[in-house]
């Protein structure tokens, strides 16, 4: 006959409740670790993101003739400026889209990757130009 220990459940359930999200965070790295595993795959992110950037930093430099600060740029840099310019790619090069898929680069890789890679640049691009200011 086996005796409910209210202790051991609770233990037990506490233990499941700790390893759900340890396993969806390692399941999180392992995907982005996944997204780039070789250096052909990064230079075909690469190579998506340049085409983006040249559209997306001019579109947003266009700010300054409208005395816009730093922050407010970089903010629409990293957001609106690349959501117009993936929707820009959606409707007018989505032919572009069936080279990198061809390559074995989903739709979603590129656009994680792409995102990433957006936030890094501005970063830096924000960090460069408060070094100058001082």
């Amino acid at each position: 006959m086996s005796t409910f220990n209210k202790n051991s459940y609770n233990q037990q359930w506490l233990i499941l409740e700790i390893r759900r999200p340890l396993s969806m965070l390692t399941a999180a790295i392992k995907a982005a670790i996944t997204i780039m595993m070789s250096t052909r795959e990064i230079k075909l992110y690469l190579e998506y993101y340049r085409g983006i950037f040249l559209l997306n930093a001019p579109l947003s430099l266009m700010l300054l003739f409208f005395r816009f600060k730093l922050v407010p740029i970089l903010i629409f840099f990293c957001t609106l400026g690349f959501a117009l310019i993936l929707a820009y790619y959606k409707m007018f090069r989505n032919q572009d889209y069936y080279y990198y898929h061809n390559c074995g680069i989903t739709k979603v890789q590129l656009i994680v990757a792409t995102t990433c890679i957006n936030l890094v640049v501005s970063i830096i691009i924000y960090l460069a130009v408060l070094w100058f200011i001082d």
